[in-house]
């Protein structure tokens, strides 16, 4: 069947060409229109479609350019399929189908969709553009390969899969689609490698996922680089983000969400992440650009600037004994410091800035101590939930949209006695405008200022600044970051000259 041009009324409900218990046809260089399905194929094996102009097909739930249903070893090439009112071809119960090198664009559902038990199938060379999603995966298609295909300007995703398993995504370039990849629904053990991703809302995503390897990713000038939701025991290698708002994310509750794999060969702007798992009495490089700690003992993490947009800069879970101090961690989109089930922490000497400075989620005797925190959003620089017993003192809260979030639960001590003091609250004198500093003692009734308010700062019942200091605590941490920064690069152009 070749060279014929067909178009048909839709409401005749009629297919282009139907294929029905029908094997080894050659259908090409047909131009077909104006179909349910310009080219149907029904229980037929080893045909082969190519270079079919398929256009302005299907109806708003069927259909379609090409569909493929419960046949197999089909070879699909180097046809040009658009405006489809459905998915551009779609696999439906069938294996061992080639999609080769077609031009897909611009239609109203998928471009390539493989569902519902579609086993090895190979989608390689294809250009997917403009349409609602490029290629879907989804409902038990097992052991499918997407490769080398140019994935751009989709709607939403360029490529999900979704409650699929042992499916192979390789050396695609996908270009400013919503989403570049998304992995979800117990999509466990895809492989996701080689894989060129710019310009998109999300490039890669892996949600309620599992044993996924990802490997030598580019993620590049994409709003979110790398998201990790839920997802556990997936392993990450040589995953390069870089120029992206929100370059590696990690979304979790439970420990098993923070079981991940995830070396120094992944790097955010040519910094590496360090993702320690287990690792105790250890010091964290200087030059991290994210810094994840799980099930750590006796970590120090320190003079480091973590400022290379992340969606968190430092992560302690289910740790203690870490030390935090003296860095600069700012630019990030959730979280400077987020501390979940951790204890016994030391986190001093930071100079915070972002949306949410600290996080604390079941948080327990922890100590913050010297830190500035500032341009904090509407959920607070300082942000508690369901953690006790964490001390705060010489802190300094300014220029903070809220200061602080805390539930009912949390109740933490707000200084160090006297006279060590509690913190600076640089929204003091609007909330107390009659304080004055005229007393001095544990009580404040002693005559005599002694540079701490008379009346206590009080977060909420639980929660309370007894000791509110006047003037800022020294901050000595910019200073010493930018001294340090001149040193190096002083000593970077000595060794240039010798």
């Amino acid at each position: 069947m070749f060279n014929n041009n067909i178009a048909c009324e839709r409401a005749d409900n009629k297919f282009g060409i139907y294929l029905y218990y029908s094997s080894n046809n050659t259908v090409s260089s047909n131009n077909i229109t104006q179909s349910q399905a310009c080219i149907y194929i029904y229980y037929s094996n080893d045909n082969s479609l190519y270079g079919n102009n398929l256009t302005n097909s299907g109806y708003s739930q069927d259909g379609g350019g090409v569909w493929v249903e419960r046949s197999h070893f089909n070879n699909i090439d180097g046809n040009f399929i658009s405006e489809s009112r459905w998915h551009g071809i779609e696999l439906y119960r069938s294996l061992n189908n080639s999609i080769l090198e077609n031009e897909i664009i611009s239609n109203n559902n998928r471009g390539i969709m493989v569902q519902t038990v579609s086993n090895y199938n190979t989608i390689s060379g294809n250009t997917v553009n403009g349409n609602y999603k490029g290629i879907e995966i989804t409902s038990s298609s097992h052991h499918n390969i997407i490769n080398n295909n140019n994935i751009t300007a989709n709607q939403y995703e360029g490529i999900v899969i979704d409650y699929s398993m042992n499916n192979t995504i390789s050396g695609n370039y996908l270009v400013d689609d919503n989403t570049g990849i998304l992995i979800e629904g117990s999509s466990d053990y895809t492989n996701v490698t080689d894989n060129h991703v710019t310009g998109c809302g999300r490039a890669i995503s892996l949600i309620q996922v599992s044993h996924c390897n990802l490997y030598g990713n580019n993620l590049t000038n994409s709003y979110f680089g790398l998201t990790l939701q839920s997802a556990t025991e997936n392993t990450l290698r040589e995953t390069m983000m870089f120029n992206n708002t929100v370059s590696f994310s990690i979304i979790g509750y439970d420990l098993p969400h923070f079981i991940n794999y995830v070396d120094e060969s992944n790097t955010v702007d040519h910094k590496p992440i360090y993702y320690w798992i287990d690792i105790h009495d250890s010091i964290v490089p200087d030059d991290a650009s994210c810094v994840v700690l799980v099930e750590c003992t006796n970590i120090i993490a320190q003079n480091m600037n973590l400022s290379s947009c992340n969606r968190q800069g430092v992560v302690l879970a289910y740790s203690a004994n870490i030390t935090i101090a003296d860095n600069y961690i700012a630019r990030n989109d959730q979280y400077g410091i987020w501390l979940l089930n951790a204890s016994e922490c030391y986190i001093a000497r930071n100079h915070l800035n972002g949306f949410i400075c600290l996080q604390l989620h079941n948080a327990l005797n922890n100590t913050f101590f010297g830190n500035t925190l500032t341009s904090g959003g509407n959920w607070g620089s300082v942000n508690l939930a369901q953690s006790v017993n964490n001390t705060f003192y010489h802190n300094n809260f300014t220029d903070n949209y809220i200061d602080y979030l805390i539930d009912d639960v949390s109740a933490n001590n707000w200084d160090n006695g006297y006279p060590a003091g509690g913190n600076y609250w640089d929204n003091y004198e609007d909330r107390y405008p009659s304080a004055r500093d005229e007393n001095s003692g544990p009580y404040q009734n002693e005559t005599g200022s002694d540079n701490i308010w008379d009346i206590p700062y009080t977060l909420n019942e639980n929660n309370i600044d007894h000791y509110p200091l006047i003037p800022e605590f020294p901050s000595f941490i910019l200073p010493l970051f930018m001294l340090a920064v001149s040193l190096t690069t002083l000593m970077a152009k000595k060794k240039r000259n010798v």
